[in-house]
């Protein structure tokens, strides 16, 4: 005789199981976007941190050396072999890479040739892993060109403002950086006559999402062992990362702007909204409306407080 105390075991009903699954679906909702924004935080601040340190290299450079680097030129180069580098690969031993620095100068000094490509793949494999702090996280690139058929090395996800090191007299922001890849200008940071606080010197550079995950380092998106193109701009031209394209102006993963280092060590998020982007380079009314991302660039414009509302 079954006894009054055994009860047969209920369990869920279909329709509790779809109100339980309901509610951890809202919760989820609710939640991700509350995660989304608390690592794009965590990655804005490391990029702000990565902006920093290459400030600060470039303070330190100028107090060692005399003089800011340059954009560099089209070949690998290495500065203590008379050759001339871009200011990536310049600022090394004053980020703590000097052991890159070193090792890639001694290799250089060895007289292989300067351009690594399909017909000469002769790039140590240690010259082949990222470098985190030229890299902006919120765009998981994994950071370096290995394939031979292109330049080889390290990528860059920041880059120089060449209107600073080629300083120019022009009231067109494209037209001031005649003498960007030349490393006898020897600018130093007094002679910035906008001041540090009101010029960019080191930025986000614009990449569109198709070309996060690719594996060349040529065109603008070249490595920080080789000059010009990718470790270096100067157009006012300022938005988000398109879907394609290969991209000769600033930008940034973030919605609604991007990361610019300046000349006196610190970086501020300035808002894509803040550009016209009908004439990127006007800095004076005489070329039309005046774009206020191109006054941050350029060095000696005379404004040295531009409207950023």
């Amino acid at each position: 005789m079954q006894s009054y105390l055994s009860r047969p075991r209920r369990g869920f009903t279909l329709i509790e199981l779809l109100v339980v699954i309901a509610i951890i679906a809202i919760l989820i909702g609710l939640l991700l976007p509350a995660v989304q924004k608390v690592r794009e935080a965590a990655a804005r601040s490391t990029s702000q941190n990565n902006l920093k340190q290459l400030c600060l290299g470039m303070h330190n450079y100028q107090d060692s050396v005399g003089s800011l680097p340059g954009g560099g030129n089209s070949l690998h180069a290495a500065p203590l072999n008379g050759r001339v580098g871009p200011w990536s690969y310049a600022i090394m031993p004053y980020i703590e890479q000097g052991p890159f620095y070193d090792q890639f100068a001694a290799f250089e000094n060895t007289g292989s040739p300067q351009n690594y490509t399909v017909n000469n793949p002769t790039l140590p494999a240690q010259f082949l892993n990222p470098l985190k702090v030229f890299l902006e996280p919120s765009r998981g690139r994994s950071g370096v060109g290995t394939n031979t058929g292109a330049s080889m090395g390290p990528l860059t996800d920041y880059a120089l403002n060449v209107n600073v090191t080629g300083m120019g007299s022009a009231t067109d922001a494209n037209q001031i950086n005649r003498g960007c890849c030349d490393y006898n200008n020897r600018i130093r940071l007094e002679q910035i006559p906008d001041g540090t606080s009101n010029t960019i010197l080191i930025g986000t550079k614009a990449v569109s999402r198709a070309e996060y995950q690719r594996n060349t380092g040529n065109s603008w998106d070249e490595t920080v062992i080789r000059g010009q193109g990718g470790a270096s701009r100067s157009s006012g031209n300022y938005r988000q990362d398109p879907a394609t394209g290969n991209l000769d102006y600033w930008g940034a993963p973030y919605s609604s702007g991007a990361l610019m280092g300046f000349a006196d060590g610190s970086n501020r998020m300035i808002r894509y909204s803040i550009a016209n982007l009908t004439n990127q380079q006007c800095v004076t009314t005489t070329c039309g409306t005046v774009n206020p991302f191109a006054l941050l660039l350029h060095p000696g414009d005379g404004q040295t407080n531009p409207n950023l509302d």
